[in-house]
């Protein structure tokens, strides 16, 4: 309900929602969240120490106040209302936050890695125009974290029923998920909190209830009324599954490019195709001074490597195709320009020392056959080929 003068009401509410809460649960809030839910939100959003935070809505910034002072962020609260931005300053005394008074959309000039919209999308009836800023001010890679009242708008008697209906604007996840979408924003966590937001409606109206001289005599018995009638919608409504409160965490894709780059695939290089020419080059080296044929199709995966050494060559394993283009391959990249002279260095030493040593062979052959010529000649009458030994 409306709280233009949030003085007031801060006042006359502090000791029932104090009393609502279970202990260290209450911060400041004006809202169904408890500190443990606020802090969690927080850190899925991957609020810490330096990160730039705009917080939407922020109200009297009892969150805001909560994740300045555990998380160590840059904080920037905005609020339409300049009563409980004064509040808001005057409690975050000694903290880094910073505070205008503003209406949303349009946000403030910048680049943010987190906004935050607790307990007030409902309010927004232009939802597509929101997100859309919402994504403007973020950073690529920045997240926006809120929380959303899920369901169909309300039905006339609904509307009838709940005090300023005209802030209760309930739309479908399938909506949000559209215009979140259309803004270039990812989901990345949704939960629900139906269940205990349901409970801390109730234990709030029970509050006010047991409080209701003290509130009345502050802000009015009309004031009080449609605060408790609001409040047993809400519980009716999260009980019947009419509503859903739901925690949400976006994010801003980095770049269009890196989106549908798979993950660890880096980015392609100018030179890439001469690199893979050489490559080419350096495996048809590899197979000719391994003596090993080249590809002549797939292999099963299991079929092991080509680990050729050969007789009389240096100390070397050569390997066949499939290996240099997959580990090894990867490793002289790595290894840059001079490692891959070395390799191959090596492998053409290894093909000119297999080459030597064959040339060798012939020799040594040449020479046996010479000397059997002469020791070994044909005697007489035997026919050509048939010969014996002399002694």
């Amino acid at each position: 309900m409306r709280q233009d003068d949030r003085a007031p009401f801060d006042r006359a509410l502090h000791r029932a929602r104090l009393a609502a809460y279970s202990s260290g649960e209450f911060v400041g809030q004006e809202s169904f969240m408890t500190a443990g839910e606020i802090r969690a939100l927080a850190l899925q959003a991957g609020i810490g120490p330096g990160v730039a935070v705009l917080d939407l809505c922020c109200g009297i910034a009892g969150p805001g106040r909560l994740i300045t002072r555990e998380l160590d962020c840059d904080y920037l609260g905005l609020d339409a209302s300049a009563s409980a931005v004064a509040i808001a300053r005057e409690r975050a005394a000694g903290l880094p936050c910073r505070f205008a008074v503003a209406q949303v959309p349009p946000l403030p000039a910048g680049a943010f890695d987190v906004v935050l919209l607790l307990e007030t999308m409902l309010a927004f009836a232009d939802k597509d125009a929101l997100v859309r800023a919402v994504a403007a001010a973020l950073r690529p890679g920045g997240r926006f974290a809120f929380t959303f009242e899920e369901g169909p708008p309300l039905t006339r008697s609904e509307r009838a029923a709940m005090p300023d209906a005209e802030t209760v604007r309930l739309t479908p996840l399938d909506d949000l998920t559209a215009s979140l979408e259309r803004a270039g924003l990812a989901l990345t966590c949704v939960e629900d909190h139906s269940r205990a937001h349901r409970a801390t409606a109730q234990a709030l109206m029970d509050a006010f209830a047991a409080d209701a001289a003290e509130i009345a005599a502050q802000v009015g018995r009309r004031a009080l009324d449609e605060l408790i009638a609001a409040h047993r919608l809400w519980v009716e409504w999260l009980d019947a599954g009419r509503v859903r409160k739901l925690a949400i965490v976006t994010e801003r894709p980095r770049s269009s490019v890196e989106r549908q780059r798979p993950v660890g695939e880096r980015e392609a290089e100018p030179d890439d195709r001469e690199r893979d020419d050489e490559d080419d080059a350096f495996d048809r080296v590899a197979a000719r001074a391994a003596e090993v044929p080249q590809d002549q199709g797939p292999r099963d995966d299991d079929e092991p490597e080509f680990d050729v050494q050969r007789r009389g060559a240096p100390e070397a394993v050569v390997t066949g195709k499939r290996a240099a283009r997959g580990d090894q391959h990867r490793e002289r990249r790595q290894g840059g320009p001079a490692e891959a002279a070395g390799d191959r260095a090596q492998l053409l030493a290894v093909g000119a020392a297999q080459r030597g040593d064959d040339r060798d062979r012939q020799d040594e052959l040449a020479a046996d056959e010479q000397r059997h010529r002469e020791h070994v000649q044909p005697a007489d009458g035997e026919p050509p080929g048939a010969h014996a030994v002399r002694v």
